[in-house]
């Protein structure tokens, strides 16, 4: 759900209020959030407009808001760089924001979640969030995009109770259940604003499916919650941009390394909402992130061709690591030997290493409370790619085609009386090694449904996929097509007697023998028939064309 901004983190030195920044409409504070060079101007605006007061960690006043305790909505002065990287960052489908609340006890669909915030602003269209939102040009129905920015102010919005409000009950520093036992006493904070009322809390108010969930005890939760995954940067590059396959060994090495780093609280925490999630000397938290639980995959295309290696040996799924203290993870990908040991056309792909980063192990490990970190989204992105180019020599011949089959089933039982056919088309991928073995797939596709005198048992099978092996010579190439791997519709059949024909009685598979007559093209037919008129036939024509696009 959160979305790792592009840039550096921003200078919290860098945002304060501007002179005049209140002034703004809605629409030119929409403006300014949108453009690189004004959000630091629109983001003051924004919670100006809000309510939404900003303070030091040790109590001091940036900006008064509708705040009239540390009890109340407000945010630290080094959130504010969060929000600015928040607004210029790629845009998310709803839907992820719509997953986070499902994740989180909201049983809404998609569409009742738009639905219930168009309803809840279409009663309130003066209200400034209201405008800005329409300026910003956020929809409400169909499959829209969000800023991270609105992401989080739809998330204020439906689960904050506004400020001042005599039903207003929970901490920001002292909800139910959050500080750790033994936990120091915090001090009174001096925090209070200039008594305007809060700008946010309409749809919490007006559309009970959305915040029913999020009770008084965790309202301001998920609002922190997503702050705190916005200020975790993780990155991942790769070294070098190319590598290729061994000759008389296994091949060059690729290096990907990851780095976790979390935005800098620059001061020790003395009061409001993040006091009691920290333990001990409440130490300020920045830089390097460890214990950050990362998933690798790398692009199946490129497990032909070496292996990942993520410190405890190789292998070709998913893999794990963490963060050191340096906040630094490190894998790598070994090229194998190649089977031709050097001998033939050069040939490359594209790898892309694929990383996933869960951050709520580290977070619990710097003593962020588990209510906290338990709203924090998993995974948060991954900035950077991780992609190189695999290079290597093939000696071998690779064979594409088809083989098209029209089937007939007919069945003779005396109870029975069922006859199907039907046209399939199977695509056929050959590898042929040096020594004239051969390796591969076939996919085969039903053309439409089969034609059926009676009512077959079950559903139709539509598509299956088999390996492929074989031997080939200068004149033919002969293969047979094994046990199927997969089949779809799941505990579908075939009634049109295409796969009774290929495997019958033997689960090995037919041998196919398909002429090769000119250099690099292959054509031929071959019928096939199972059974006998009295028990049940059936039979399939066949015929294949291959041709070689490196011969």
């Amino acid at each position: 759900m959160a979305s790792i901004p592009p840039s550096s983190p921003v200078k919290t030195e860098s945002l304060t209020p501007s002179t005049g920044f209140d002034h703004l409409s809605a629409s030119e504070t929409a403006s300014a959030l949108v453009d690189p060079s004004q959000v630091q101007l629109g983001l003051w605006s924004l919670l100006d407009h809000l309510g939404i007061g900003v303070y030091t960690g040790g109590g001091k006043q940036v900006l008064a808001g509708s705040e009239r305790s540390e009890k109340d909505f407000w945010l630290y002065d080094f959130e504010v760089p969060v929000l600015a990287r928040m607004a210029t960052a790629r845009a998310i489908p709803f839907s992820e924001y719509a997953d986070y609340l499902h994740a989180h006890g909201v049983t809404a669909t998609i569409d009742e979640i738009l639905s219930g915030y168009a309803s809840a602003y279409a009663k309130h269209p003066d209200a400034f969030l209201v405008q800005l939102f329409d300026a910003l040009k956020v929809q409400f129905s169909g499959a829209p995009s969000i800023s991270p920015l609105t992401e989080w102010l739809l998330l204020v919005d439906a689960t904050v109770s506004p400020n001042g409000q005599p039903e207003q009950g929970s901490s920001l520093g002292g909800a139910a259940g959050l500080a750790p036992v033994g936990l120091r006493q915090q001090a009174p904070c001096s925090i209070s604003g200039d008594g305007r009322p809060a700008g946010f809390g309409i749809a919490r108010s007006e559309s009970e499916a959305i915040a029913i969930v999020f009770l008084e005890a965790v309202a301001e939760l998920p609002a922190q919650a997503i702050l705190v995954a916005n200020a975790i940067e993780v990155s991942v590059i790769s070294d070098p941009s190319e590598v290729h396959e061994g000759h008389d060994g296994p091949g060059a090495r690729e290096s990907v390394d990851a780095t976790a780093q979390i935005g800098t609280i620059p001061e020790i925490i003395q009061c409001g909402f993040l006091f009691p999630q920290l333990t001990g000397d409440l130490i300020s938290l920045g830089g390097p992130l460890a214990g950050v639980k990362l998933t690798w995959t790398i692009s199946p295309e490129a497990r032909d061709h070496g292996t990942l290696d993520v410190g405890g040996g190789a292998g070709a799924g998913a893999e794990t690591t963490s963060t050191d203290r340096s906040g630094r993870s490190h894998v790598s990908f070994e090229t194998r030997q190649e089977p031709s040991k050097g001998k033939g056309d050069e040939h490359d792909l594209t790898a892309t290493v694929f990383v996933t980063a869960d951050v709520r192990p580290a977070l619990l490990a710097a003593h962020l409370s588990r209510a906290l970190v338990d709203l924090v989204p998993s995974p948060v992105p991954v900035r950077g790619t991780a992609t190189f180019r695999i290079s290597w020599h093939d000696d071998a011949q690779h064979w594409t085609g088809t083989m098209t089959s029209s089937a007939n089933e007919t069945v003779t039982g005396d109870n029975i009386g069922l006859v199907c056919s039907g046209t399939w088309t199977t695509a056929l991928s050959l590898t042929i090694a040096t020594d004239g073995n051969i390796t591969g797939t076939a996919v085969a596709a039903i053309d439409g449904p089969p034609a059926c005198q009676g009512t077959p048992y079950t559903t139709q099978m539509e598509m299956f996929n088999a390996p492929i092996t074989g031997t080939a010579t200068d004149t033919e190439l002969r293969f047979q097509l094994g046990t199927p791997s997969s089949y779809a519709p799941a505990g579908s059949a075939d009634f049109t007697a295409l796969t009774a024909t290929i495997y019958g009685a033997d689960p090995s598979g037919t041998t196919f023998t398909v002429p090769i007559t000119s250099p690099g093209h292959a054509q031929g037919a071959q019928p096939l028939q199972f059974g006998d008129d009295a028990s049940g036939k059936f039979t399939s024509e066949n015929a294949f064309v291959l041709d070689c696009a490196t011969c």
